[in-house]
Protein backbone atom coordinates (compact mmCIF):
# COMPACT_ATOMS: atom_id res chain seq x y z
CA UNK A 1 0.00 0.00 0.00
CA UNK A 2 3.00 2.41 0.79
CA UNK A 3 4.22 1.22 -2.73
CA UNK A 4 0.98 2.31 -4.24
CA UNK A 5 0.66 5.79 -2.65
CA UNK A 6 4.44 6.66 -3.36
CA UNK A 7 3.77 5.54 -6.74
CA UNK A 8 0.33 7.71 -7.27
CA UNK A 9 2.36 10.68 -5.26
CA UNK A 10 5.17 10.55 -7.37
CA UNK A 11 3.01 10.32 -10.55
CA UNK A 12 1.14 13.43 -9.06
CA UNK A 13 4.34 15.06 -8.67
CA UNK A 14 5.88 14.18 -12.55
CA UNK A 15 2.09 15.68 -13.46
CA UNK A 16 2.77 18.87 -11.91
CA UNK A 17 5.99 19.70 -12.59
CA UNK A 18 5.41 19.18 -16.56
CA UNK A 19 2.01 20.36 -16.73
CA UNK A 20 3.63 24.10 -15.72
CA UNK A 21 4.63 25.36 -18.79
CA UNK A 22 8.41 26.63 -19.69
CA UNK A 23 8.99 30.30 -19.46
CA UNK A 24 10.95 31.17 -22.57
CA UNK A 25 10.86 34.68 -24.16
CA UNK A 26 8.42 36.19 -25.90
CA UNK A 27 9.80 39.16 -27.42
CA UNK A 28 13.15 40.10 -28.12
CA UNK A 29 14.67 43.06 -29.87
CA UNK A 30 16.85 44.23 -33.05
CA UNK A 31 19.69 47.00 -33.36
CA UNK A 32 18.72 48.66 -36.86
CA UNK A 33 21.66 51.06 -38.44
CA UNK A 34 21.11 53.28 -41.12
CA UNK A 35 24.14 55.03 -42.72
CA UNK A 36 23.28 57.13 -45.49
CA UNK A 37 25.20 57.07 -48.89
CA UNK A 38 26.72 61.07 -48.40
CA UNK A 39 28.46 62.69 -51.21
CA UNK A 40 30.33 65.74 -50.68
CA UNK A 41 33.05 66.77 -52.89
CA UNK A 42 35.23 70.21 -53.28
CA UNK A 43 37.85 71.22 -55.45
CA UNK A 44 40.46 73.90 -54.76
CA UNK A 45 41.58 75.81 -56.42
CA UNK A 46 38.36 77.81 -56.78
CA UNK A 47 39.58 80.31 -59.52
CA UNK A 48 41.84 79.99 -62.50
CA UNK A 49 43.29 82.24 -65.04
CA UNK A 50 44.43 80.77 -68.54
CA UNK A 51 48.19 81.26 -68.47
CA UNK A 52 48.77 82.28 -65.35
CA UNK A 53 47.35 85.27 -63.48
CA UNK A 54 46.80 88.54 -65.43
CA UNK A 55 48.50 86.62 -68.60
CA UNK A 56 47.31 87.07 -72.05
CA UNK A 57 46.37 84.19 -73.80
CA UNK A 58 46.78 83.22 -77.67
CA UNK A 59 44.69 82.61 -80.22
CA UNK A 60 45.11 78.57 -81.80
CA UNK A 61 47.24 77.88 -78.50
CA UNK A 62 47.00 74.78 -76.26
CA UNK A 63 46.48 75.61 -72.85
CA UNK A 64 47.76 73.04 -69.54
CA UNK A 65 46.42 73.52 -66.35
CA UNK A 66 49.40 72.02 -64.89
CA UNK A 67 50.03 74.50 -62.39
CA UNK A 68 53.49 75.87 -63.79
CA UNK A 69 54.01 79.31 -65.25
CA UNK A 70 52.50 79.93 -68.95
CA UNK A 71 50.35 76.06 -68.80
CA UNK A 72 52.08 75.57 -72.28
CA UNK A 73 53.63 72.22 -71.85
CA UNK A 74 51.77 68.96 -71.68
CA UNK A 75 51.95 66.32 -69.28
CA UNK A 76 55.56 64.88 -70.05
CA UNK A 77 54.97 61.18 -69.21
CA UNK A 78 53.11 58.73 -70.32
CA UNK A 79 51.02 58.49 -66.89
CA UNK A 80 49.84 62.00 -65.75
CA UNK A 81 51.36 62.38 -61.74
CA UNK A 82 50.05 64.69 -59.14
CA UNK A 83 52.38 68.14 -60.33
CA UNK A 84 50.54 67.44 -63.75
CA UNK A 85 47.11 68.99 -62.09
CA UNK A 86 45.86 72.17 -60.91
CA UNK A 87 43.04 70.95 -59.36
CA UNK A 88 42.44 68.82 -56.36
CA UNK A 89 38.99 67.11 -55.72
CA UNK A 90 38.75 66.73 -52.15
CA UNK A 91 36.28 63.88 -51.51
CA UNK A 92 34.45 62.70 -48.26
CA UNK A 93 31.64 61.18 -50.00
CA UNK A 94 30.93 57.70 -48.24
CA UNK A 95 30.09 55.67 -51.34
CA UNK A 96 31.80 55.43 -55.06
CA UNK A 97 31.25 58.20 -57.14
CA UNK A 98 31.45 59.25 -60.80
CA UNK A 99 32.70 62.80 -61.68
CA UNK A 100 31.40 64.71 -64.48
CA UNK A 101 32.73 68.31 -65.72
CA UNK A 102 30.66 70.30 -67.80
CA UNK A 103 32.95 73.52 -68.99
CA UNK A 104 30.28 75.95 -70.51
CA UNK A 105 31.37 78.13 -73.57
CA UNK A 106 32.80 81.61 -72.17
CA UNK A 107 30.75 84.88 -71.58
CA UNK A 108 31.46 88.09 -71.60
CA UNK A 109 34.36 89.48 -74.68
CA UNK A 110 34.70 87.85 -77.58
CA UNK A 111 32.65 84.85 -75.64
CA UNK A 112 34.65 81.89 -76.99
CA UNK A 113 32.10 78.48 -77.25
CA UNK A 114 33.38 75.18 -76.42
CA UNK A 115 33.49 72.98 -79.77
CA UNK A 116 32.79 69.64 -78.07
CA UNK A 117 35.37 68.26 -80.01
CA UNK A 118 38.05 67.98 -77.17
CA UNK A 119 41.49 69.74 -76.48
CA UNK A 120 42.43 68.85 -80.71
CA UNK A 121 39.29 70.58 -81.77
CA UNK A 122 39.31 74.38 -82.12
CA UNK A 123 37.76 76.44 -84.96
CA UNK A 124 37.06 79.98 -85.32
CA UNK A 125 35.64 81.39 -82.39
CA UNK A 126 35.35 78.23 -80.55
CA UNK A 127 37.65 76.40 -78.29
CA UNK A 128 38.41 73.02 -76.77
CA UNK A 129 38.88 71.22 -73.70
CA UNK A 130 39.80 67.75 -72.96
CA UNK A 131 40.66 66.74 -68.68
CA UNK A 132 43.20 64.33 -67.76
CA UNK A 133 43.23 62.56 -64.13
CA UNK A 134 46.69 61.59 -61.82
CA UNK A 135 47.15 58.46 -62.64
CA UNK A 136 45.55 58.17 -66.09
CA UNK A 137 47.80 57.84 -69.14
CA UNK A 138 48.66 60.63 -71.16
CA UNK A 139 46.93 61.31 -73.96
CA UNK A 140 44.54 58.46 -74.30
CA UNK A 141 43.09 58.65 -71.23
CA UNK A 142 41.81 62.76 -71.37
CA UNK A 143 38.18 63.24 -70.98
CA UNK A 144 36.18 65.77 -73.81
CA UNK A 145 34.38 68.41 -71.61
CA UNK A 146 31.87 69.56 -73.01
CA UNK A 147 29.34 72.68 -72.34
CA UNK A 148 27.00 70.45 -71.24
CA UNK A 149 26.33 66.74 -71.00
CA UNK A 150 29.90 65.77 -70.57
CA UNK A 151 30.67 61.64 -69.97
CA UNK A 152 32.16 60.18 -66.78
CA UNK A 153 35.73 61.88 -66.23
CA UNK A 154 36.43 59.68 -63.35
CA UNK A 155 34.91 56.18 -62.90
CA UNK A 156 34.03 54.68 -59.61
CA UNK A 157 36.33 57.15 -57.44
CA UNK A 158 36.75 55.56 -53.78
CA UNK A 159 34.77 56.69 -51.37
CA UNK A 160 37.50 59.81 -49.09
CA UNK A 161 39.63 59.49 -52.08
CA UNK A 162 40.70 62.62 -53.33
CA UNK A 163 42.37 63.36 -56.72
CA UNK A 164 43.81 65.85 -58.62
CA UNK A 165 43.36 66.84 -62.10
CA UNK A 166 44.16 69.63 -65.13
CA UNK A 167 42.88 69.89 -68.47
CA UNK A 168 44.20 70.70 -71.84
CA UNK A 169 42.25 73.78 -73.36
CA UNK A 170 42.88 74.94 -77.20
CA UNK A 171 41.65 78.46 -77.96
CA UNK A 172 40.02 79.60 -81.17
CA UNK A 173 41.86 79.82 -84.33
CA UNK A 174 41.46 83.52 -85.53
CA UNK A 175 41.99 86.57 -83.27
CA UNK A 176 39.80 88.25 -81.03
CA UNK A 177 37.95 91.69 -81.72
CA UNK A 178 38.67 92.70 -78.13
CA UNK A 179 40.52 92.55 -74.92
CA UNK A 180 38.13 92.22 -72.96
CA UNK A 181 38.57 89.38 -70.36
CA UNK A 182 35.96 86.23 -71.11
CA UNK A 183 34.82 84.18 -68.22
CA UNK A 184 33.73 80.52 -67.90
CA UNK A 185 32.01 78.26 -64.31
CA UNK A 186 33.25 75.44 -65.07
CA UNK A 187 31.12 72.79 -63.05
CA UNK A 188 32.20 69.66 -61.57
CA UNK A 189 29.46 67.53 -60.62
CA UNK A 190 29.43 63.78 -58.25
CA UNK A 191 26.80 61.06 -58.33
CA UNK A 192 26.81 57.63 -56.78
CA UNK A 193 28.90 55.17 -59.11
CA UNK A 194 25.95 53.15 -61.03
Amino acid sequence: MRKAILSVALALMLLVVFAVPIFAATSDTVDVTATPSYISIEVTPSTYDIGGTGAKIAPATTYYACGLAGDESAPPGATVDDADCEFTITNTSTVATDITINFPHFINGDAMQNSGGGYTDAEAGEFGVSGYASGVSWSGGAVIFDNSGSGVFIDALGATTNIKFGWALKTQSDAWASGTAMTSTVVVSATIDA
